[in-house]
C-alpha cells in the first residue's frame, strides 16, 4: 500500500468555553490537529492516517512493516513548574480485526513538564509483525492535542502537522 492513497482517513475535533480547535487527515499522508484556548475552557482534536489491509490466505504470513513520517508539533502557553495543562501524543500501532492490537511505536509522548515544547524532523521505525489468516488489519498513524485552562484563565495551543506519512507493509 506504500504507493497507494490512505484508505483510513479520520478527524475528530471539540471544544469548550474559549476552546477552539480543528483537524484533518487527507489520503496523500498529511494530517494536523491544533486545539487552544484563550481564557477558560477546553479543546482536543485528533487524526488518524492508515490501510487496511485482510490476509486472505489460510496460513500466517510474515510482513515487514516501515513508517516514514515527516512531522512538527509544538506547545504554547504559560507552564508552571508541576503541571503542564497540554497533551501531544503521536503513535503508530498495528491492530486486528479482533481488536488486538500487536504493536505500538510512540513517535511524540512529552512528559509532563520533561517534555520537548517543540519539534520538526523525521521519524523512521521498521519491524516485523504476523498477519493470521482470515483477519483484518490496521496499520495506524494517530495523532492527538488536548489543552485545557480550568481554573485560572490563560492562554494555551498545542498542534501537531504531519506533512509526509508512508506505510509499508511488504512480504518477507
Amino acid at each position: 500500500p506504500k504507493n497507494m492513497p490512505f484508505a483510513i482517513t479520520d478527524a475528530q475535533r471539540q471544544s469548550e468555553g474559549s476552546g477552539a480547535s480543528e483537524s484533518s487527515a487527507g489520503g496523500d499522508g498529511k494530517a494536523q490537529c491544533r486545539a487552544s484556548v484563550e481564557d477558560v475552557g477546553t479543546a482536543s482534536a485528533g487524526f488518524q492516517l492508515g490501510h487496511l489491509i485482510f490476509n486472505g490466505e489460510d496460513h500466517p504470513l510474515e510482513v515487514a512493516v516501515t513508517v516514514d513520517c515527516a512531522f512538527a508539533y509544538g506547545t504554547g502557553g504559560n507552564r508552571s513548574d508541576t503541571f503542564a495543562p497540554e497533551t501531544i501524543g503521536l503513535k503508530f500501532y498495528v491492530k486486528d480485526s479482533n481488536r488486538s492490537v500487536l504493536r505500538k511505536q510512540m513517535l511524540v509522548a512529552p512528559e509532563g513538564v520533561l517534555g520537548a515544547t517543540a519539534y520538526n524532523g523525521r521519524e523512521r521505525a521498521t519491524f516485523e509483525v504476523t498477519l493470521q489468516p482470515q483477519l483484518a488489519y490496521q496499520f495506524i498513524l494517530a495523532g492527538h492535542v488536548e489543552v485545557r485552562a480550568k481554573e485560572q484563565p490563560e492562554p494555551l495551543a498545542a498542534h501537531i502537522e504531519v506533512s509526509q506519512c508512508e506505510i509499508t507493509v511488504a512480504a518477507r
